[in-house]
């Protein structure tokens, strides 16, 4: 079959992205093995058809292709195969985040296939679960395979909600000051770092009653309750 020369990067990778954003953590014992292979995808899977050019050339100004290396189709560079599923990037963005790799480093990982639909295609809705290295939708349009990029802007704010026991924790993977989107089930807002120290937490949507609030070990004094237009600071 060929798959031992093959090289992955499946959209199955959404299961331990979500398994950091449900607050499981790694799933695996070895983190250097998923580090290991991040950077395996990034070195084989960076590459494309330039448009009338059938031999594949380095980088990947749509996103990384899935897969590489298969035979089996008759195309020693594995030409079919050269397809960007719109899981990977994000996924690869937000585990490499989650295991300390550099946030810019993996914010240009997901930016071509964030952007591609955008700015270079000017299409703003029917956006494809697959595209060729060109950028043009291959598979299910109009799908929402990149919507996992929400994973994201968790794993940059490190944000892990256990509502059930009153705790709300970050543990940011950028510098103060910075701004910072929170996501939860019925709660939208925003985390606020000054140069100076201090944090806040503002909500545009919903409300908490928290006994544990806290930014990199920082905690909020006492049990508090933030809502809509009552923001906390410490």
């Amino acid at each position: 079959m060929g798959l031992p020369t093959a090289t992955w990067t499946l959209p199955g990778a959404a299961l331990p992205a979500t398994a950091y954003s449900a607050g499981l953590g790694l799933l695996i014992e070895q983190p250097e093995r998923l580090e290991a292979q991040l950077a395996t995808h990034l070195k084989r899977g960076c590459i494309h058809f330039a448009i009338g050019n059938e031999t594949a050339e380095p980088g990947c100004p749509n996103g990384m292709v899935v897969l590489t290396g298969r035979a089996e189709d008759g195309d020693k560079t594995g030409g079919c195969d050269l397809q960007v599923w719109e899981m990977a990037p994000p996924n690869h963005a937000s585990l490499g985040i989650h295991i300390g790799q550099s946030v810019d480093d993996m914010l240009a990982v997901f930016e071509p296939s964030a952007t591609s639909w955008s700015k270079r295609l000017n299409n703003q809705w029917d956006t494809a679960g697959i595209k060729d290295t060109s950028g043009y939708g291959t598979v299910s349009s109009h799908y929402g395979m990149h919507m996992v990029a929400w994973h994201i802007p968790i794993a940059i704010s490190g944000q892990q909600a256990e509502l059930h026991k009153g705790s709300l924790t970050f543990d940011p993977k950028v510098k103060a000051p910075y701004t910072l989107p929170v996501f939860m089930p019925g709660v939208l807002g925003t985390l606020t770092a000054s140069s100076s120290g201090t944090h806040t937490l503002t909500l545009t949507v919903g409300e908490l009653d928290l006994d544990v609030l806290a930014v990199a070990g920082k905690a909020a004094p006492g049990k508090v309750h933030v809502a809509v237009g009552k923001p906390i600071t410490w």
